[in-house]
C-alpha cells in the first residue's frame, strides 16, 4: 500500500492554515519572515526533516511484504542442430563414387538421388542372385522330370538295380579279402618257423662263445705260468673274438626276424579286420535291399524321390530370396551389376559435402550432410551448484550477439549426467522455439531465466537501498512522517532495477522507495 507523504503534507498544512485564530497570524508571518521552525533534535540513525523539506522532498513510502525470493540465473552456450533434424548421407558398403548430384546449400526433398557409387559387394551379390536363379530353374527342371519318370514306374527299378549291384560288389569284395586272410596267415606262419630257426643258431652261436671264453681264459693263465707259447695265446683269444661277433650276427638275424613276425601279424590282423568290415557292409547292403524291395512294393519310392524334387526347388526359392535381400540391404537393385543409388533420407537443404568424384567411401565417410531447420536446440553450461535450479521443461530466456534485439523462447529437455572434465560445467540441452531462421548451429549464445532462490525476503527498487559506510541501508518510516529511522539490511542481489533484502526488513514495515538518497545525505 502505498502513501504519498507529499499530498499529505500538503493537506495538513492548509488544513493548520486554515484553522489558524486570526490573532495569531500575524505571529505566524513573523515566524517566515524569520525562517523555517528548527526541526527537533535526532538521534543517530534517524533523519529528522522539518515540514518544508519533507513537502519538496516528495517521498513515497511503501509498506513491505515478504516473499520466496528469485534469482537470475545466466548461462552460456551454443546452437546446436536437432538431432533429428540433421543426417548424414553414407553408402552402405564400401564403394567409389560416380556422381555426386546434390551442390552445397541446395535443397532436397527426402528420396532424391543425391549421389551414385559403385560397389565390388554389390558385384557379388548380382553374381549370387543370378546363380540362384539358375539354380532353381534347374531345381524347377528336376521336379518336372521326376514327377515324369514317377509316372512311368522307373524310380522303383533303378532302385532295385542300386541296391542290388551294391550286393553283389560287397560280395566279390569280402570274397577277395578272405584270400588276403588267407595269404597273411600263411606268411605270419613263415615267418614264425623263420623266426624259430634264428633262435636256435643264436643259441648255438652263444654256447660256441662260452666255450671259447673258457679256453682263452684257461689260456692266459697258462701263458701267466710260462706254461703255454704266445701264439697258443693268441690263437685261444682271436677264437673268442670270432665267437662273439657271430653271436652279434645271431642276435640281429633274431631279431629281424620277430620283427618280420610282428609285422606278419599286424598284416594277418588288418585282413580280418577289413573282412569283418566288408562282411558288415555286405550284410546291410543285403538289409537294404529286403527292406528296399518292400518299399517298392507299396509304392514309396516315387513318393520319396518327389519330396526330394519339391524340398531342393524351395531351398532354391530361399536361396533367390536370400540373394536379393542381399542385394537390397547394399541398396541395389536386380540386375544393376555395380551401381548403387544414395537417397536423402529427409527433406531439407545440404549444409556440408564430404565426398568428391572417384573417392572411395563406406559406411563411416558420409557423403553429405542434410539439415533440416525446422528446429534448432541449444546447449547451455551450467555449474553444479545451479543445476538444482533447473528440470526438464523450464523455460528460458536465449539471445545471441548474432541476432540483436531478438530473444528466443527455450525449453529445458535433458540435463547432463557428469560434468565436462576440463570445465567442470554440466551440459543442459534446450529446445529452442521460433529461432531456426536466424538461429545457426555453432552461434554462441546466452540463456537467462528466474529461479526461486529457496530463501525468503523482500523484494525492493534498487533506489530504496543506499550504500552507506560500506552498509546497506533502508530507510524506514515511523508514526511521525518527519522521522526516518535508517536500517541497515542483508542484499541478496541487484538486478533488474531491483534490490532483493534477504535481511533486515520484516513484512508491513515502511519503507521509503523513492527519493531515499535525499535521506541518506542528511543521514548524520
Amino acid at each position: 500500500m502505498k502513501n504519498h507523504l507529499s499530498l499529505f503534507v500538503s493537506i495538513a498544512c492548509l488544513s493548520a492554515l486554515l484553522t489558524i485564530p486570526s490573532g495569531c497570524a500575524p505571529k505566524v508571518a513573523a515566524q517566515s519572515e524569520a525562517g523555517p521552525a528548527p526541526s527537533a533534535p535526532a538521534t543517530p540513525g534517524q533523519v529528522v526533516l522539518d515540514l518544508e523539506s519533507l513537502a519538496l522532498a516528495r517521498f513515497t513510502v511503501e509498506a513491505v511484504q515478504e516473499t520466496m525470493l528469485s534469482e537470475s540465473l545466466t548461462f552460456n552456450g551454443s546452437v546446436e542442430a536437432n538431432p533429428s533434424s540433421l543426417a548424414s548421407v553414407n553408402s552402405r558398403v564400401k564403394a567409389k563414387v560416380i556422381a555426386m548430384n546434390a551442390e552445397l546449400g541446395q535443397q532436397v526433398v527426402a528420396g532424391d538421388v543425391v549421389a551414385v557409387v559403385e560397389s565390388e559387394d554389390l558385384h557379388g551379390a548380382q553374381v549370387a542372385y543370378r546363380l540362384a536363379l539358375k539354380k532353381e530353374a534347374l531345381a524347377k527342371d528336376n521336379l518336372a522330370r521326376r514327377t515324369k519318370l514317377a509316372s512311368l514306374g522307373e524310380f522303383e527299378r533303378h532302385h532295385l538295380e542300386d541296391y542290388q549291384q551294391s550286393l553283389s560288389q560287397l560280395s566279390a569284395q569280402l570274397s577277395d579279402t578272405e584270400g588276403e586272410v588267407k595269404t597273411t596267415r600263411a606268411a605270419l606262419e613263415e615267418a614264425k618257423s623263420e623266426e624259430k630257426s634264428l633262435a636256435a643258431a643264436l643259441e648255438q652261436a652263444q654256447t660256441r662263445l662260452g666255450s671259447t671264453q673258457a679256453r682263452a681264459a684257461r689260456s692266459e693263465a697258462l701263458f701267466k705260468e710260462e706254461l703255454i707259447a704266445r701264439q697258443d695265446l693268441e690263437q685261444a683269444q682271436a677264437e673268442r673274438k670270432q665267437a662273439q661277433s657271430e653271436v652279434a650276427a645271431a642276435e640281429a638275424r633274431a631279431e629281424q626276424g620277430a620283427a618280420r613276425t610282428r609285422s606278419a601279424a599286424a598284416k594277418w590282423e588288418a585282413a580280418q579286420a577289413h573282412r569283418r568290415s566288408i562282411d558288415e557292409q555286405r550284410q546291410r547292403a543285403a538289409n537294404a535291399l529286403t527292406r528296399e524291395e518292400k518299399v517298392v512294393k507299396g509304392g514309396y519310392t516315387r513318393d520319396k524321390e518327389l519330396v526330394e524334387a519339391q524340398n531342393a526347388l524351395q531351398q532354391a526359392r530361399i536361396e533367390v530370396e536370400s540373394a536379393l535381400d542381399d542385394i537390397e540391404l547394399l541398396g541395389g537393385q536386380p540386375g544393376d551389376m555395380h551401381s548403387i543409388p544414395i537417397h536423402a533420407p529427409l527433406s531439407g537443404r545440404i549444409t556440408e559435402r564430404h565426398a568428391s568424384l572417384g573417392e572411395t567411401v563406406d559406411m563411416t565417410k558420409p557423403l553429405y550432410t542434410i539439415f533440416n531447420g525446422t528446429e534448432v536446440w541449444v546447449q547451455l553450461s551450467v555449474p553444479p551448484a545451479q543445476l538444482g535450479q533447473l528440470r526438464p521443461g523450464a523455460r528460458f530466456t536465449v539471445r545471441s550477439e548474432a541476432v540483436p534485439g531478438k530473444n528466443f523462447s527455450a525449453t529445458v529437455v535433458t540435463l547432463g549426467e557428469s560434468a565436462d572434465a576440463a570445465t567442470r560445467l554440466v551440459k543442459v540441452r534446450c529446445r529452442v522455439s521460433g529461432g531456426a531462421s536466424v538461429l545457426r548451429p555453432g552461434m554462441f549464445v546466452t540463456g537467462s531465466l528466474v529461479a526461486q532462490s529457496g530463501m525468503r525476503g523482500t523484494a525492493l527498487p534498487e533506489d530504496a537501498v543506499q550504500e552507506v559506510g560500506g552498509r546497506s541501508v533502508v530507510f524506514v518510516a515511523t508514526e511521525k512522517p518527519e522521522i526516518f529511522v535508517a536500517r541497515t539490511v542483508s542484499v541478496a542481489a541487484r538486478r533488474g532495477g531491483q534490490a532483493l533484502v534477504r535481511e533486515g526488513l520484516k513484512g508491513g514495515e515502511r519503507v521509503v522507495v523513492r527519493n531515499a538518497g535525499l535521506l541518506k545525505e542528511k543521514l548524520k
